[in-house]
């Protein structure tokens, strides 16, 4: 995979085009901008949970604004985690652009893109980045209040990163036929 930094989103600096084959369907347009947002819901329900089993079962639960502050600042380079982690499931050969918007970084490619790779692409950053680390806070002791708050901000805030991604999996589970392929071409994605 060959990384490229193309700056700022813009009309004249936007995602590459290719030629999409004649049955391709055209998919993932949102029916309306609160469309990605609902997939925020179940990520509210896991870390309530958790909270629930942490606070509950083990211990009285401390936590401090120091250490909120501190988390929520680390979300910011861990956006850019978060779409390396897309990127490594992109082709091997393939050539990633990452652009810049007001809804933060994308990185996109041009290349074919198996469904069951996409749909692994999607779960990634949610998982490394926000499940399994929610998790593993369940256990840090509960007396270290800025480790547990930080910890507990940070993996929220990763998964809320994770809606749109949610999103688009859901639609590529339910739209997808088995064996298709992604191919992206400017703002707008295929399947074929």
């Amino acid at each position: 995979m060959k990384l490229k930094w193309k700056g700022r989103l813009t009309e004249s600096n936007t995602f590459p085009t290719t030629e999409v084959p004649s049955n391709s369907v055209q998919f993932l347009e949102p029916k309306s901008k609160l469309e990605s947002y609902i997939a925020i819901v179940p990520i509210l329900f896991f870390a309530i949970g958790c909270f629930y089993v942490k606070s509950n079962f083990l211990g009285e639960l401390k936590l401090n604004l120091h250490g909120f502050i501190i988390g929520l600042l680390l979300t910011i380079p861990f956006l850019i985690i978060h779409e390396l982690l897309h990127a490594v499931l992109f082709p091997p050969k393939s050539t990633v652009e990452i652009f810049y918007s007001t809804y933060g970084l994308s990185v996109v490619t041009c290349e074919p893109i198996p469904k069951l790779r996409y749909i692994f692409s999607l779960l990634l950053p949610a998982l490394l980045l926000g499940v399994i680390p929610l998790l593993i806070w369940i256990f840090i002791p509960t007396n270290n209040a800025t480790l547990n708050s930080l910890w507990f901000i940070l993996c929220i805030g990763n998964l809320g990163s994770t809606t749109a991604d949610l999103s688009n999996l859901f639609h590529a589970l339910k739209e997808m036929p088995k064996g298709s392929v992604l191919q992206i071409s400017g703002l707008k994605c295929y399947y074929y």
